[in-house]
């Protein structure tokens, strides 16, 4: 795994600069996290990290329709759940979602 600021943070290699934030995540998840034993805040920062480093910040959805492309903006949320069904599903943790 290359080296990442989550990492280092969880590692204690560097000082943890993590703040209270409000967000939605699916039911799912949080099924995974207890069956799994996983620590909820090293596990999302992890797959946003992940994520960001793989795919870049992500900050629309598009959606190909056939009457067209449907475009919505992400929130904080979205990142999370998107990063988080990425890793899970990459780990064998989940089937599609």
């Amino acid at each position: 795994m290359q080296p990442t600021a989550a990492l280092s943070r969880i590692l204690g290699i560097e000082k943890k600069n993590r703040v209270s934030s409000s967000v939605r995540i699916e039911k799912e998840f949080l099924d995974i996290f207890s069956e799994q034993k996983l620590e909820k805040s090293d596990t999302m920062n992890i797959s946003v990290q992940r994520f960001c480093n793989i795919y870049g910040v992500p900050v629309l959805l598009v959606a190909l329709e056939p009457d067209g492309a449907r475009v919505r903006p992400l929130d904080m949320s979205d990142v999370i759940n998107l990063s988080l069904s990425d890793m899970l599903q990459s780990k064998g943790m989940m089937k599609g979602f």
